[in-house]
């Protein structure tokens, strides 16, 4: 298995924590979207790629580690992620989606790596992190908003 595919754990309520196998590169569209239990999960170092919504809504998901080869988190990625206070990215991210973390009103602080080019429309907002990062990656922050 290299997918978590698409929707596959969508609206699991009762899972709390996954780990994924080390052959992973992928996360699907909506993979684990609205699994409002999860408080934990564990990517691999293969993960290239985090896609559209696929964690949206997992509002119990305290802190997340993106994987050291990841390249792209998708569009809304991330959104509504309540609880969700700590990200750590990787040096090697190139694109942070529209809206990845919008609604993470926990998500205080952020530190984007100079691999970053592209922070797509309302990545953050709704962050209390929001002010910092159009003041901090103005030149990377998509203003379309």
């Amino acid at each position: 298995v290299t997918l978590i595919g698409k929707g596959v754990f969508k609206d699991c309520k009762k899972l709390t924590s996954v780990t994924i196998s080390a052959d992973v590169t992928s996360i699907g569209y909506q993979a684990f979207y609205n699994c409002e239990s999860l408080t934990s999960v564990a990517l691999p170092a293969s993960v290239k790629s985090i896609e559209d919504s696929a964690f949206e809504e997992c509002e119990s998901l305290t802190a997340m580690t993106i994987p050291e080869k990841t390249e792209k988190i998708g569009a809304n990625a991330f959104k509504k992620c309540k609880r969700l206070a700590n990200v750590t990215f990787p040096e090697g991210l190139k694109a942070i989606g529209s809206g990845a973390f919008e609604g993470c009103k926990s998500l205080n602080r952020v530190h984007i790596p100079r691999s970053v080019t592209s922070i797509g429309a309302r990545a953050f907002k709704g962050c209390p992190c929001e002010k910092q990062i159009k003041s901090t990656y103005k030149e990377l922050y998509n203003y379309d908003d």
